[in-house]
């Protein structure tokens, strides 16, 4: 038990330090990228071709975890935390041409979003032990860090200057890696689990990214379809800005929407895994997708921060109620020599709508406007939901 409460704690440090810098950065990348003359546009190719960068990264990366049995999956993410730091240390803190602020965020933002599918599979990664971090209390707190991180953002980015925002993430990156770093068994059942784990990946047969697709078939039609749903949940924290400016909204009011939807996902994540006593996880998943659907479409009708700060409150039933909902259904259906490569498609599918959000959201705020661009992805959302539903209970 004390040895439960100890990762536990230390699995929560993990997910506070990789979301408060998570949102210090692409949470506020449109801020800080506005503030150094980038139009909407650009801005929008720029997280867009992050996104892509990404979604190799990761199915490189959880391949390579599935398959070497003598590789730590901390080792993994200890080595993206290094390169992120040393390219966000470049544009944060060296006098930086367009051209290099560029190339920097690129390769930070991109292992930023590498990491999500890393972290979450660390919390089952000494289950062979008997030990599995509570997945959903952890990121709650995450989410914690991220509405406090948003607020002083927020403030510091208006009162001082968007260049502050590449200092947090410098700090918090180092601090994950330090966490990371503590995260690890005693000595004996640590060389146990490693033992167990190399045992086990030894007989089992790793499938290639093809192979894996062709085993799960009805899960990459789901996927499909939560990349559909989640698109408009991407481009309105990538572009959220600009969805508030036209009701009079500013980094302030952004600051604030974003962090009280943050606090409401750690009630939901907390008492995540005493849901799933009393629900099963695909009906908890279902109803995550109605109620972004319901968000999205409050979003769309908005006429004042205070609607914007409504549909924020829906978060809890819609993103905080989905993402722990979907690790923990992956797990339970995708073979256990598969759930990395699982957990990292599942990632994938959040960052491949990031990108289609990215690269299309900024064109079509610059010629067709906000409330327009909205419209059609309230539409993309209908349709997503759609194809959950008619997928998520054969897999």
């Amino acid at each position: 038990m004390e040895l439960t409460k100890r990762m536990n704690i230390r699995y929560m440090l993990i997910q506070a330090v990789y979301y408060a810098g998570f949102c210090a950065s692409i949470g506020y990348a449109s801020v800080y990228l506005l503030s150094k003359g980038f139009s909407n546009s650009e801005i929008g190719t720029l997280l867009a071709v992050t996104n892509v960068l990404s979604v190799f990264l990761q199915s490189a990366l959880a391949s390579y975890a599935d398959s070497h049995k003598n590789v730590r999956l901390q080792t993994i993410i200890l080595w993206c935390g290094v390169i992120t730091l040393a390219a966000s240390a470049v544009y944060g803190f060296l006098p930086a041409g367009i051209g290099v602020i560029i190339a920097m965020v690129t390769i930070s933002f991109s292992l930023t979003n590498t990491l999500m599918p890393l972290i979450n599979s660390l919390a089952f990664a000494f289950e062979k032990r008997g030990f599995v971090a509570d997945y959903g209390i952890g990121r709650g707190v995450g989410s914690l860090a991220y509405a406090l991180m948003s607020v002083a953002a927020g403030h510091m980015a208006r009162a001082l200057s968007p260049d502050i925002l590449p200092v947090f993430y410098i700090v918090f990156n180092v601090l994950l890696i330090i966490s990371v770093k503590m995260f690890v068994l005693p000595k004996n059942a640590a060389a146990e689990a490693v033992k167990a784990e190399s045992a086990e990946k030894a007989e089992q047969k790793q499938l290639s990214l093809p192979q894996f697709a062709r085993k799960y078939k009805v899960y990459i039609l789901f996927l499909i379809g939560f990349v559909l749903v989640y698109l408009e949940h991407a481009f309105i924290n990538n572009f959220y800005i600009q969805i508030l400016s036209p009701i009079g909204g500013t980094s302030v009011e952004m600051g604030y929407a974003i962090s009280l939807s943050a606090v409401l996902e750690l009630p939901m994540m907390a008492y995540f895994t005493r849901l799933t006593k009393h629900f099963k996880c695909v009906t908890l998943l279902k109803f995550s997708i109605v109620m972004f659907l319901v968000k999205h479409l409050i979003t769309y009708f908005a006429t004042s921060i205070g609607m914007i700060y409504f549909a924020s409150f829906l978060q809890m039933f819609a993103y905080a109620l989905m993402m722990p909902a979907g690790v923990y259904y992956i797990n339970e259906r995708i073979d256990a020599a598969d759930r990395v490569k699982g957990q990292s498609l599942f990632t994938i599918a959040m960052v491949a709508a990031a990108m289609i959000a990215d690269l299309f959201g900024g064109m079509m705020l610059d010629s067709i406007g906000v409330h327009m661009t909205l419209l059609v992805c309230l539409i993309i959302t209908a349709a997503g939901a759609a194809v959950i539903f008619a997928t998520v209970d054969r897999i």
